[in-house]
């Protein structure tokens, strides 16, 4: 079995830790064949339900919550990735109604959290419809690339006549980049109300966009003795998985948690630390005890801090 397979294995049993549910402990003395590693599934009150037997586990990555009240739903992958990379709260998630129609206040506030040019007018509580939030994103976009063939695009939509001619090209825009594509039946829809549903998948959709377009950002590991409000920012938040920051003497501190683990042996790894002109991308995951390697069951908080240059880029955790 391969890492993706086991991997698989764990994610179809439900097993795959998470912030919120099962530790997945890799190693110990009761494999059954020399290739074999051993899950150990913790539960929250440390019990050990079942054992799962697989070859090649050593990488689990941090994952959303899961949230049982959107299965099935088409919104339900687009929510998960927002709350991992830090948009939304696991609060909000789990709260959250797909098909409610959003209001241009908390439309506002949620592309606030994920672009580094803000709208700092107060918005109203009525809600949004779909032509206003083309042409709220339209305007707060940073510069993207819409290739080629995008650049000679134009939304093919046949119930756009009546909106103005500002709308139709951020309709436009949007559609060049595939952040709006319509319902398929060639039409827009351009009055109709803006459900929190499409709006999760919009917002996941920009935050995927700005990511395809960044580049490697400049960092270093940071080592020794944390400035005061590094440590203290580290020691409040080493528990709950997720990503931090806060600046101190010119420099911006990164942290990155991947909550309680079980034992020592457990590491973050990280893969890479990407921006744009919007954001950073930082990309890691949980590197898990290699099989047979004896550590004391202790709880542990892994935690590695990045040291960037000062800006009040929003920071994103990604797949």
């Amino acid at each position: 079995m391969n890492k993706k397979s086991a991997i698989a294995l764990l994610v179809a049993a439900g097993l795959v830790m998470t912030s919120q549910s099962a530790f997945a402990v890799v190693g110990g003395p009761k494999a059954q064949q020399p290739d074999q590693m051993v899950i150990t599934v913790v539960d929250e009150n440390g019990q050990q339900p079942e054992l799962i037997y697989a070859p090649d586990i050593a990488y689990i990555m941090i994952d959303s919550p899961e949230l049982a009240h959107l299965d099935g739903h088409w919104s339900k992958d687009a929510l998960q990735h927002l709350v991992k990379s830090g948009v939304l709260t696991k609060g909000e998630a789990q709260a959250f109604n797909p098909d409610a129609q959003i209001s241009k206040e908390d439309f506002q506030i949620w592309t606030n959290r994920i672009l580094g040019k803000k709208d700092e007018a107060q918005q109203p509580a009525e809600v949004l419809t779909r032509v206003e939030a083309a042409a709220w994103l339209a305007d707060l976009l940073p510069a993207l690339n819409t290739g080629i063939n995008g650049g000679n695009l134009t939304a093919p939509f046949a119930d756009i006549a009546d909106i103005s001619s500002k709308q139709k090209s951020a309709i436009d825009y949007l559609y060049k980049l595939g952040i709006m594509i319509g319902n398929g039946n060639g039409k827009f829809s351009p009055k109709a109300k803006l459900t929190k549903g499409e709006a999760a998948v919009l917002v996941d959709k920009v935050l995927s966009r700005a990511n395809q377009f960044a580049k490697p950002a400049q960092y270093d590991l940071a080592s020794g003795i944390l400035p005061e409000t590094v440590h203290t920012l580290v020691e409040e938040n080493k528990s709950e998985a997720g990503v931090y920051t806060v600046e101190e003497n010119g420099v911006r501190y990164v942290v990155i948690s991947c909550g309680t683990l079980p034992n020592p042996g457990y590491s973050i790894e990280l893969e890479s630390v990407m921006e744009t002109d919007g954001a950073l991308f930082v990309k890691s995951g949980v590197k898990a005890p290699e099989a047979g390697d004896t550590h004391p069951q202790v709880l542990t908080n892994p935690v590695v801090v990045l040291k960037t240059k000062a800006s009040n880029k929003p920071v994103f955790l990604i797949d």
